[in-house]
C-alpha cells in the first residue's frame, strides 16, 4: 500500500475544530471560538474529529439522534474517510461542505451507506481520515486505540525519540528474526512479502550470517533462551554452506534452494566477508575451534580472489563445469573484504591478512580522493551506500594500522554522507533519511556505520565537534528507521500484521521486509543503547 499521500504539517492558525463532550455544553461565543481555533493542538484536532466521525456513524446506523456543536468553521472543506477492518477496506466516502462538521456528517453518512455499516463494524473497525480546505490546511491520520495518529505517507509519524522506544524496537526486531527463521534449516530468506505472506524459495547465506550476527549482539545484552537455542543451529547452517572443493575451498555457496534441496554454485566475495564477521564473533563467544578455522578458510579464499591491482573479484560461479570469475569493480565487495581481512588479522595476527588489507586500503584512499570522497563503481554511480563502505572498511583497517591517512579519508567520506542527510524537520516523511537510498536496508546500514564511528571516536577522544555531528545524524536516521518499521500502529491495511511487526519496511513502494534491514537496524540500536542517556533524545514538533 505504499501509495503517496501527502501529510502537510498542521497549521493551527489556519483552522481547528472544537468538538464538545457528548454530555453537552453551551455553544461558545465568537471570541471563545476564535481563541480555540488558534490554540487547539494537532492531537486534539485529530482526536476530536474521530469522536465526531464515530458519533455520526453511530447516529446513522442506530437512528439515535446526535446533535454536534454547530461551529461556524468555514472554508471549502473536503473530508475523506476509509473504514478498515482486519486489513480489509470496508468502505470509502468523500464529502464537501462550507462547514467542517457538516462535511464530516455528509462523508460519514455516505460511508455508512457504502459499507452497509452496523454497530459491530463501527466498534471493530478503524478510520483513516484526510481533511483539507482551500486555505492550504491538510491533515491525514489513522485511528489507533481511540487516538488519531498522524500519518506520513501511510506510516505513522515518529516525532519523539527516546531510549525506551529504541529498546522496544530491539525487542520487536529480535522477535521478528526468531519468527522468520526457517524452522527446518535454521536459516533466513532475503525478503518477506508482507501482503502475500510469502518468501522466495532461496535461503541466503549472507542474510543468515547477518541475522546470527545481530542475535549474537542481542545475547551480549540480555539472556533469552530462544536466542541461545537458535545460535548454534544457525551456525550449523553457515558451516554447511562452506565449500571444500579444490577450486572454491573456503568460499560459501550463495544460497540454498528449499524446493530442490540444492546449494547454488555461486560464490560471492561479500558473502564470504560478511560471514567472516559472524564466524569471528562466534569464535569469541564459543570455545569451538571450527568457527575460527572456517573464518580462516574464508579469508584464504578472499586472498585468492584478489587481483594484481588489489581489488577483489566480486564472485565466481559455475557455468556448466567451468568456474567463471566476474571482474567488475565494487566498493561494496572490496570494502567488505577489507573489513573482513582487517578483523581476521586482529584475531589471528597472521601477516598475510594484513598485507592484503593494506593493498585494498591503499586503493580505497586513492580512489576516494579522486572521487571527492563520494564514490561509485561499476555497479552504481556515486552513492551513499558505497561511500559508507569506505568509512566502515577504512575504520576496521585503521584499528589495526593506525594509518592516519586512512582516518583522514574515512572522516572526509563520513562528512560527505552527512551532507546528504534530509534535514528539514517540516518534512516528517523523510527527515533523517539519506538521499540516494529510500530503503530501510541502506539507511539502516549507514546508521550502523555511523554508530561504529561515533563509539570509536568517543573511546579514542577524537574530534568532539565531529563526533557530535555523527551522533546528531544517528538520532535523526534512527527516528526515520523507527517510523518505517512495521508496528501495531501502522499495519491497519494488513490481514496478518503480527508477522510483520519489527520488520523494517523495504521502501515506500513495496510492502516487504529485507532481513538485512532488520539486522542493520538492530545492530545500530544495540550500539546506541550503550551510550545514550535516558529521557527524550529527539523531538520534532508539529507546526
Amino acid at each position: 500500500m505504499r501509495g503517496l499521500r501527502s501529510c502537510i504539517p498542521l497549521k493551527i492558525f489556519l483552522c481547528a475544530v472544537v468538538i464538545m463532550s457528548l454530555s453537552g455544553c453551551g455553544t461558545p461565543g465568537r471570541e471563545r471560538l476564535q481563541a480555540d481555533m488558534r490554540h487547539m493542538a494537532p492531537q486534539e484536532f485529530r482526536d476530536a474529529t474521530l469522536r465526531l466521525i464515530r458519533a455520526f456513524a453511530t447516529e446513522k446506523v442506530s437512528g439515535q439522534a446526535f446533535v454536534p456543536e454547530k461551529l461556524k468553521i468555514r472554508g471549502r472543506w473536503q473530508v475523506e474517510v476509509t473504514l478498515y477492518n482486519n486489513g480489509d477496506v470496508k468502505g470509502y466516502a468523500r464529502g464537501t461542505d462550507a462547514l467542517f462538521s457538516r462535511a464530516v456528517k455528509k462523508t460519514v453518512y455516505a460511508l455508512c451507506r457504502a459499507a452497509f455499516m452496523d454497530i459491530a463494524m463501527i466498534e471493530k473497525g478503524c478510520f483513516w481520515v484526510n481533511v483539507r480546505d482551500d486555505a492550504g490546511f491538510s491533515q491525514t491520520f489513522i485511528e489507533f486505540k481511540g487516538k488519531g495518529l498522524e500519518l506520513a505517507d501511510d506510516v505513522t509519524a515518529c516525532r519523539r525519540l527516546t531510549k525506551e522506544l529504541i529498546k522496544e524496537k530491539v525487542e520487536a526486531g529480535k522477535l521478528y528474526l526468531l519468527s522468520h527463521m526457517d524452522k527446518e534449516k535454521h536459516a533466513f530468506y532475503k525478503r518477506y512479502d508482507v501482503v502475500n505472506d510469502d518468501y522466495t524459495t532461496r535461503l541466503r547465506t549472507i542474510y543468515t550470517a547477518s541475522a546470527l550476527y545481530s542475535l549474537l549482539k542481542i545475547s551480549d545484552t540480555e539472556y533469552d533462551p530462544q536466542v541461545e537455542h537458535a545460535i548454534p543451529l544457525i551456525a550449523e547452517f553457515l558451516l554447511s554452506m562452506q565449500s571444500t572443493d579444490e577450486k572454491t575451498n573456503g568460499a560459501f555457496c550463495y544460497s540454498y534452494y528449499t524446493d530442490t534441496d540444492k546449494k547454488e554454485q555461486r560464490f560471492v566475495s561479500g558473502t564470504a566477508a560478511k560471514t567472516i564477521f559472524t564466524l569471528l564473533e562466534l569464535s569469541r563467544r564459543i570455545s569451538e575451534s571450527r568457527y575460527l578455522a572456517s573464518g580462516r578458510a574464508a579469508g584464504d579464499w578472499l586472498l585468492s580472489m584478489q587481483n594484481d591491482d588489489a581489488s577483489v573479484k566480486p564472485q565466481a560461479a559455475y557455468h556448466g563445469n567451468v568456474l567463471v570469475y566476474e571482474q567488475r569493480n565494487s566498493f561494496l565487495y572490496n570494502g567488505q573484504a577489507l573489513s573482513a581481512l582487517s578483523r581476521l588479522y586482529t584475531v589471528t595476527q597472521e601477516k598475510k591478512y594484513y598485507d592484503a588489507a593494506e593493498k585494498i586500503a591503499r586503493l580505497f584512499k586513492k580512489s576516494s580522493r579522486e572521487s571527492g570522497f563520494f564514490v561509485g563503481d561499476d555497479y552504481r554511480r556515486e552513492n551513499v551506500v558505497s561511500t559508507s563502505w569506505v568509512v566502515m572498511a577504512l575504520l576496521d583497517y585503521y584499528k589495526v594500522s593506525n594509518d592516519e591517512d586512512a582516518w583522514d579519508v574515512l572522516t572526509r567520506c563520513a562528512d560527505e554522507l552527512l551532507k546528504r542527510q534530509c534535514n528539514d524537520p517540516f518534512d516528517i516523511l523523510d527527515y533523517g533519511r539519506f538521499t540516494g537510498t529510500r530503503a530501510g536496508s541502506g539507511n539502516g546500514w549507514i546508521n550502523e556505520v555511523l554508530n561504529e564511528l561515533y563509539v570509536f571516536s568517543k573511546e579514542h577522544d577524537k574530534n568532539m565537534e565531529q563526533r557530535e555531528r555523527y551522533k546528531e545524524a544517528i538520532l535523526k536516521v534512527t527516528r526515520w528507521l523507527i517510523q518505517n518499521t512495521y508496528s501495531p500502529e501502522n499495519t491497519y491495511f494488513l490481514k496478518n500484521p503480527e508477522k510483520a511487526f519489527g520488520g523494517l519496511i523495504r521502501n515506500s513502494d513495496e510492502e516487504s521486509v529485507r532481513t538485512d534491514a532488520v539486522c542493520h537496524g538492530l545492530n545500530s540500536y544495540i550500539t546506541m543503547l550503550g551510550y545514550l542517556e535516558d529521557g527524550e533524545l529527539l523531538n520534532v514538533p508539529e507546526n
